[in-house]
């Protein structure tokens, strides 16, 4: 066998176009306006009142939420699992660089949170062990508590680890979670700016029936004053309550750091040794 990195690349742009495939998804489920937004008075609010500065309160709140669908869990999950695979395949041709021509027993691209985990399971699998030792310390070398320290758990592979676990047993809940945009400002529309202000104020909802995602403050009440939003709240499929360091971080983000990270990176440092 020549070593080569042909099944590598073949993985990774299958996972490029299960990418393309969910955000065609996620937008079908948008369009679909998959929740609705309501408006309520916040008596809390008058617990800021005073007798210069009085306050009203409103939150925004979910409504006619209707149901995730269940193939977005799955196609993550199924984008996750074939970055993994990836990286697995990596391992396999890193095995065959020295002109090894067998078969290896189970091998994977190590992942691991300490270097304990990593020497306990060196010893305890012995699944590297005919690895060639520089390779493999350049495969150690990207491991998420030597790059995250102790943020290990916020590193691209051991997120990528983590919800490959968790795909294993079910599909990887995710939801939608509102965000401020960039492009939001609120305003007071007033004759008399100095006695009236608007603030907004994302109240970090998951998007389920009833949640509260956000609240706008108007100070002061003079004649005439409305409030004044422009841009919008936007909603962003995020991982769900249950995954662990993932929880409520966007999707795509993660999925992308992880697929950037293992091309620009991981893939980029043994690149030059098949050429």
């Amino acid at each position: 066998m020549i070593p080569n990195l042909d099944g590598y690349e073949a993985k990774l742009r299958r996972v490029d176009e299960n990418i393309a495939d969910l955000r065609r998804i996620v937008k079908a489920v948008k369009d679909n306006e998959p929740f609705q937004i309501g408006n309520k008075f916040d008596p809390e609010g008058r617990k800021l009142d005073s007798p210069f500065l009085p306050v009203q309160r409103n939150i925004f709140f979910a409504k006619n939420v209707k149901p995730m669908p269940h193939e977005l869990g799955i196609r993550v999950g199924e984008i996750m699992y074939g970055l993994r695979s990836a990286l697995d395949n990596l391992a396999f041709r890193v095995w065959h660089l020295n002109g090894r021509t067998d078969v290896p027993p189970k091998i994977e691209f190590p992942i691991y949170m300490s270097q304990v985990k990593l020497d306990d399971a060196r010893i305890r699998i012995k699944r590297w062990e005919r690895i060639d030792p520089a390779h493999f310390a350049t495969m150690c070398s990207f491991q998420p508590y030597v790059t995250g320290g102790a943020n290990y758990a916020k590193e691209p592979l051991w997120i990528l680890h983590e919800l490959c676990n968790i795909d294993k047993h079910r599909a990887i809940p995710v939801s939608f979670w509102t965000f401020i945009g960039a492009d939001i400002a609120v305003s007071a529309i007033t004759r008399d700016p100095l006695r009236a202000r608007v603030e907004i104020e994302v109240l970090g909802s998951e998007v389920e029936e009833g949640a509260h995602l956000y609240a706008t403050t108007m100070f002061g009440r003079a004649p005439g004053t409305e409030s004044n939003m422009k841009g919008k709240v936007k909603s962003l499929l995020c991982f769900g309550t249950s995954c662990g360091d993932a929880k409520s971080m966007p999707v795509f983000d993660v999925v992308m750091d992880a697929r950037n990270y293992i091309n620009d990176n991981v893939f980029a440092a043994f690149r030059p040794l098949f050429l």
